[in-house]
């Protein structure tokens, strides 16, 4: 062990949404444009590879996400406090985000194709620009037809004991 810190953080709950919405605040743009779905095998997708070096975790691990459809009356937004935080000490966090008709219908499509389709806030936190990333990548070894998935990696220093994480 290198660190004292516990192995599961509770800084940000339902994470996964895998209990629906609980523990969000959802800001939609326009009625029924937020919601939680699941799909299966998508943590396999997303690259969690259950049981290497472990005991296998049940597959539907990550299979649960936030669904949002874009809207032209602005965006659609969520957030939760981030709770727990050590004033001064460095935290980081990630978001995987896909199209979801590309998970759905898949096409082929390469990664220079792709675009950013989020934004991450972190308030009351100072981020450290050069730690923090944004990178497509491609899905392997599933589905057949790669979806292009971007991974959001936020490194921050609290600046508070909490901190108000919003994804556009």
């Amino acid at each position: 062990m290198l660190t004292r810190d516990p192995l599961f953080l509770t800084h940000i709950q339902n994470a996964d949404f895998e209990k629906g919405t609980d523990t969000w605040t959802l800001h939609p743009a326009e009625e029924g444009l937020i919601a939680a779905k699941s799909f299966p095998r998508y943590g396999r997708i997303e690259g969690r590879y259950m049981g290497l070096g472990r005991p296998p975790d049940p597959e539907h691990i990550g299979d649960t996400f936030l669904w949002m459809k874009r809207s032209e009356k602005g965006p659609n937004t969520f957030s939760q406090t981030i709770k727990d935080l050590e004033p001064g000490r460095l935290y980081s966090m990630k978001m995987l985000v896909c199209d979801y008709s590309d998970l759905v219908t898949p096409k082929a499509k390469k990664i220079e194709e792709t675009k950013a389709i989020a934004n991450v806030e972190i308030q009351g936190a100072e981020i450290d620009l050069k730690r923090s990333f944004s990178e497509v990548y491609s899905s392997n070894p599933e589905p057949k037809i790669p979806i292009c998935i971007t991974y959001y990696w936020k490194v921050f220093r609290a600046e508070s004991d909490n901190g108000d994480a919003r994804d556009l």
